[in-house]
């Protein structure tokens, strides 16, 4: 039978050491997750909120996005709001492919992508669609990036090179994209 009350009990069925153990253990993966979770909600917190009463949804995004040689085409972020009846497609500028289904924060987008070379420059297009109430609300972003072998042999040459490898824009309009939400059900 358990006796709670006996003095010895806790101390031989686990040993303080390993209690001790236990405990901080406990308190850093909470800490740990508080972390996570206050710096993920953070990364938006000054972003500008754009809020559209009529078709019912809201958009954050930060003040700027891209860098030197590269960026997006429109800015601010834009959603158009297409009827039905109408291909979603057309709200998208050069989508050449369906790359599938994807759902962040419980809307789920049929995405699609494409791209295209002009006058020193490469466009991809990246556009999220979505319907609700008889309505597409299409996402999209379209990323200008510079053609970098326009500076060859000169001193943006490397700059130029190095931005462009370690840009992720996709990531940052995925980040984007999950701030989208509809303002009422």
């Amino acid at each position: 039978m358990f006796h709670s009350d006996h003095p010895r009990f806790f101390s031989r069925v686990v040993p303080p050491s390993i209690a001790i153990l236990f405990l901080l253990l406990a308190f850093l993966v909470g800490g740990f997750w508080a972390w996570q979770y206050t710096r993920k909600q953070d990364e938006t917190a000054g972003w500008t909120t754009y809020r559209d009463q009529e078709h019912g949804y809201e958009l954050k995004y930060p003040e700027t996005f891209g860098g030197e040689f590269w960026e997006l085409w429109v800015w601010p972020p834009q959603v158009k709001v297409i009827s039905v009846n109408q291909d979603p497609k057309e709200g998208c500028v050069a989508v050449v492919e369906y790359e599938g289904q994807e759902t962040i924060n419980d809307i789920t987008y049929d995405v699609y992508g494409g791209s295209e070379g002009a006058a020193g420059s490469f466009y991809e297009d990246f556009c999220y669609i979505t319907t609700r109430n008889q309505k597409y609300f299409v996402l999209e972003f379209v990323v200008r990036t510079v053609n970098c072998g326009v500076y060859y042999g000169t001193e943006n040459w490397e700059p130029c090179n190095q931005e462009i490898e370690k840009a992720d824009p996709k990531k940052g309009i995925e980040q984007i994209v999950s701030t989208f939400r509809f303002l009422h059900w």
